[in-house]
């Protein structure tokens, strides 16, 4: 695991997995870097695999019936969508890295 940056402003949370990231988004805020080693490390890092597969599985379970539709018109794309989803949670940054996205051609 890495370390985390939580960035909170006006009551909304946000984790980053560089400081460069969170920087960019909010440049006028304060960080708090969250280390692997503390409790409240582990405790975030828990919390955002939790939400991010939530959101996942959200993904997956609404493209179901799509990706079955042989004249959709995106179809390679929603298959390609559907494998990054699935893939996701194995790559090396999961959950802080970037959600996949579904291209459009």
């Amino acid at each position: 695991m890495s370390n985390l940056i939580r960035v909170t402003k006006d009551g909304v949370t946000k984790d980053f997995s560089s400081l460069e990231d969170a920087k960019k988004e909010f440049p006028d805020s304060e960080y708090l870097v969250v280390t692997d080693h503390t409790p409240a490390a582990k405790k975030a890092k828990e919390e955002k695999i939790v939400r991010e597969r939530a959101w996942r599985d959200a993904e997956l379970l609404r493209t179901d019936t799509i990706v079955d539709l042989s004249d959709y018109p995106n179809k390679t794309n929603m298959v390609a969508y559907r494998k990054e989803l699935r893939d996701w949670p194995s790559t090396t940054n999961f959950p802080v890295s970037t959600r996949p996205v579904l291209k459009t051609d």
